[in-house]
């Protein structure tokens, strides 16, 4: 909880008073099972951007924020004014899974759909909600041995296919 209240923090900290060109957005995302920090940037015109995400989620055999995930994507904006914004976002990631069983690397890919409303005098402060989807599913096999016996179990790790986030955004 620490860790979570220390970037939200940062992020407000470093979101005061500043003043740009509006072409990028740094984002905190929070779901159930995970917590995210992206950057999102414009590029070739005012509707497409590229983002990257990275974050720490919970996702795996133990109820603990241990695991890590990074995903690269790109965003359309496919309706947006100065106060509202609606976005279709997609991207491919990994996800690191971290715990005393096993630690593997599930690859994943997501397609979300993204509500932005903008407040302040600017613009530059955005409430958002995403509701998307992801999918990463690895199987891995464990081999427990001793001197006398040799056991391998076969397993998968699914991620939760839908997601639902809120978050906080700061364009700049």
């Amino acid at each position: 909880m620490r860790k979570l209240i220390m970037i939200f923090s940062l992020v407000l900290i470093l979101s005061l008073h500043t003043i740009a060109q509006n072409k990028r957005l740094i984002s905190i995302q929070l779901s159930v099972n995970q917590i995210e920090l992206g950057l999102e940037h414009q590029i070739l015109s005012e509707k497409l951007s590229a983002d990257i995400y990275t974050g720490i989620a919970n996702q795996d055999i133990n109820n603990n924020f241990d695991d890590f995930s990074i995903r690269f994507g790109f965003g359309y904006k496919a309706i947006s004014n100065s106060k509202n914004q609606i976005a279709l976002h997609s991207g491919i990631g990994l996800y690191f899974s971290n715990n005393d069983y096993y630690s593997i690397t599930v690859p994943l890919v997501n397609a979300d759909f993204r509500y932005t409303r903008f407040i302040g005098k600017r613009e530059k402060h955005g409430l958002f909600i995403n509701v998307g989807y992801r999918y990463g599913k690895r199987e891995f096999k464990q081999i427990y041995a001793s001197d006398i016996v040799e056991i391998t179990t076969a397993d998968r790790l699914i991620l939760k296919p839908v997601q639902l986030t809120v978050g906080y955004g700061f364009k700049f």
